[in-house]
């Protein structure tokens, strides 16, 4: 049991369309990570959000889309 801390950070990878998602445990632990391509749109607002489920379920959304997740570890 215990409270679950995860630290996240959500960046453009490089120069490409794509995002990367990383997350820790308190400790600077690898917990998971994620990397979606194609998901950015060059000059367009876009609405990006992350997720976690009691089930440590890390969903990642762009425009109300789920476009990849992972279990953290």
């Amino acid at each position: 049991g215990g409270e679950h801390i995860s630290n996240f950070n959500l960046s453009r990878s490089g120069t490409s369309n794509s995002l990367a998602l990383y997350s820790a445990n308190a400790a600077g632990t690898a917990t998971g990570q994620l990397t979606v391509s194609n998901v950015i749109t060059n000059g367009t607002w876009m609405h990006v959000a992350v997720t976690v489920n009691s089930a440590n379920l890390v969903t990642l959304y762009v425009n109300g889309a789920s476009v990849g997740n992972y279990t953290e570890t």
